[in-house]
């Protein structure tokens, strides 16, 4: 069967199309006959790392599925297809769809982002519309999540099966490590690559930062400087998804994973999707869901059954759209015989669930009082609440000299850019990856167990996101990024709420970061700084490794250049190579940094705004087998359900989940596990 888009959607199931469209009216309307007579087995809603997966793994089942997405398939574009351009296919006009959010309660904390929009009220926040999802548009960067995170969660959701002895075998499934010759890796579906060394020797600054990272680690790595031209040899563990003892413990410089084929094509839940297309497997781009269907006996009962959904079919409906045009779409129904599973992330889930008359009481209320034809169905507060995120800052540098890895790059699809040139005739460059090709796992402080801060290097100027950033970056030659991202944040403080209940609005969403936020147990800070401190202090050390970091490449920058070891680290540069541009030399002193690192963070990880957790936890809003609790046949599959934020890049940990969530939903069908637990 083919990809459908609204037209040929009609043409095909016009009868069903035309009889299944009405007005909007309350949850439910008696049609337990619509479920029972379905197309369908399971209706998925939300093709990315969650929903894509998990539709894909029902069908090879033997089900009848049908994948909803909102957007289109944007996969024969070049900007998709080249992993260099994904920050262009951040804000393409045909994939992306801007949030803009708020970091904090007060809006004048806001504004004082230089990142801050005013004309939106809030800071930019990439997501994607089309087919793959964020998977269509993120960096790429494939990490294993730390088995503590596993551990951890099988604690909060009290179920010992997911612990990381089950879960690591979940990740195995998908993963196809083609960098590796142990074949026991490359079983899985997602192509994922390391970048030629060679990108980084041939560079004199990127050499330099590197050199200057493993002596970082480790001042005695001597043997490492002097082999300057043996890029295995500069990076402490090529591995960092290993199953070694110490690969969750110990500090490393590595290579960076990418989801990036050996041809150097970005590779996503789009490519795993369009696979199995004809196979059991409809997907009908176009679509947003705007509300989930329930059987009317179902919700007098006190348990809401879901047996469908309703959409609008139509291009850029979402008001998160570039150019979005929310009242041209037609409004449909379709129905599923066993279950509707949400797969539309971390704001989008939650406010469908509204939407559809989940959610906090106390909230929706007056959504109920001021509309007749809206009515709560169930309770459950924990819908929207705990949003979390990563904490990220970047380290930027003047270079003395245009970066020699992208100086002669102009990011055009055009063969008279000679990095395009070679990404499309010989499958190599500069374009074949995301830029980041080396990174440094790295405790905040030396009492940590587990690395907390990943630390990536960039040849371009990156600190967030904001209109226009991608052209931006495109732009600057003589600019590099220390990226520092914070894994396992602290604050559970964040919210997602609907503002009215057009289903095509943006929900507004505040993270409330740093002192307005909430710790570990959901404790409020309450302004109390000392609260803070775990995530607070560690990206401000962080910044301070980066920039002791940068001092001793500015040392290092003479080996590259003269080739002459000793003297090069003995000797002191002149002339500065790296100049620093962010934070920049005025912001010195450690509560100096702190000020800054409060007011220009920004992340890109948003998750757990419909929980995993026990039954009995009122702030839960599924249980371990995804089940929506208080419902029957409503599941949810994204970044949405994880109690505490996971590992550090989530789209892995979304991926391993939607596995997970294909074997509970095939053994309540009374098929057998692919993974005993």
């Amino acid at each position: 069967m083919a990809l459908f888009n609204r037209r040929n959607f009609f043409g095909l199931f016009g009868s069903v199309a035309a009889t299944s469209a009405c007005k909007t009216v309350g949850a439910g309307s008696g049609l337990s006959s619509e479920k029972q007579n379905a197309k369908y087995d399971y209706i998925v809603v939300g093709s990315g790392a969650g929903g894509g997966p998990l539709a894909v793994n029902l069908a090879k089942a033997g089900f009848k599925v049908l994948l909803l997405e909102a957007g289109t398939d944007q996969g024969n574009k070049t900007v998709y297809q080249v992993p260099a351009f994904h920050t262009q296919t951040s804000e393409d006009a045909d994939i992306s769809w801007d949030f803009f959010v708020n970091h904090f309660k007060n809006i004048d904390d806001d504004k004082a982002d230089s990142k801050f929009t005013p004309e939106e009220n809030g800071i930019l926040y990439p997501r994607a519309g089309t087919l793959g999802g964020c998977t269509a548009h993120n960096a790429m960067i494939t990490i294993m999540p730390l088995r503590k995170d596993w551990d951890q969660l099988a604690k909060d959701v009290g179920d010992s099966s997911y612990s990381a002895e089950t879960m690591v075998k979940y990740y195995r499934l998908w993963e196809k490590a083609e960098y590796l010759s142990d074949k026991k890796r490359q079983g899985g579906w997602l192509s994922v690559t390391l970048a030629s060394p060679f990108l980084v020797v041939k560079d004199r600054a990127v050499t330099s930062m590197l050199l200057a990272a493993v002596r970082s680690l480790d001042k005695g790595l001597l043997r490492h400087v002097t082999r300057i031209f043996s890029a295995v040899d500069l990076v402490a563990n090529p591995d960092v998804n290993n199953d070694s003892a110490d690969r969750d413990t110990s500090e490393k410089v590595v290579m960076i994973p990418t989801a990036i084929t050996k041809k150097g094509h970005r590779n996503s839940a789009r490519e795993l999707i369009v696979s199995q297309m004809g196979n059991n497997l409809t997907v009908l781009t176009g679509a947003l869901v705007t509300r989930v269907l329930f059987d009317e006996q179902s919700i007098a009962n006190g348990e809401p059954e879901a047996i469908g959904v309703e959409y609008i079919v139509g291009e850029k409906i979402y008001q998160a759209t570039k150019n979005a045009h929310p009242n041209s779409g037609q409004r449909s129904r379709m129905y599923a015989r066993r279950e509707v599973i949400l797969a539309g992330g971390a704001f989008n889930t939650p406010q469908l669930l509204m939407n559809s008359g989940i959610g906090p009481r106390a909230d929706l209320s007056k959504f109920e009082s001021a509309h007749p034809e809206y009515r709560i169905i169930l309770d459950r507060k924990g819908v929207g609440s705990n949003l979390q995120d990563r904490y990220e800052v970047g380290v930027v540098s003047d270079t003395r000299d245009p970066v020699e890895i992208v100086k002669a790059c102009e990011f055009k699809v055009d063969e008279s850019d000679e990095c395009f040139s070679q990404w499309k005739n010989k499958n190599g460059g500069p374009y074949t990856t995301n830029g980041g090709v080396i990174g440094i796992m790295k405790k905040s402080k030396p009492s940590l167990p587990n690395p907390d801060l990943l630390i990536f290097l960039l040849p371009a100027d990156f600190h967030g996101y904001y209109p226009k950033y991608s052209e931006n970056l495109a732009h600057q030659k003589s600019r590099m990024t220390w990226a520092i991202l914070k894994a396992q944040t602290h604050n559970r403080g964040g919210r997602v709420m609907i503002k009215d209940l057009d289903p095509t609005s943006r929900p507004s969403i505040n993270f409330h970061y740093y002192q307005d936020g909430t710790g570990p147990a959901g404790q409020a800070y309450n302004g109390d700084k000392s609260a803070e401190i775990d995530d607070l202090e560690a990206v401000v050390s962080g910044i301070e490794y980066v920039r002791n970091m940068v001092s001793d490449a500015n040392n290092v920058v003479n080996v590259v250049d003269k080739l002459d070891v000793i003297q090069g680290l003995l000797s002191r540069n002149k002339e500065t190579y790296f100049s620093e541009v962010h934070p920049g030399p005025d912001v010195q002193t450690r509560d100096d940094v702190r000020e800054w690192v409060r007011t220009h963070s920004w992340g890109h990880h948003a998750c757990g705004t419909c929980m995993m957790g026990k039954e009995d936890d009122p702030m839960a809003v599924v249980d371990s087998k995804f089940n929506v609790i208080g419902t029957k046949g409503l599941r949810i599959v994204d970044a949405s359900i994880f109690p505490r934020i996971p590992g550090y890049f989530i789209v892995s940990s979304i991926y391993t989940m939607s596995e997970r969530a294909a074997d509970e939903i095939l053994a309540d069908a009374g098929l057998p596990r692919r993974i005993k637990v």
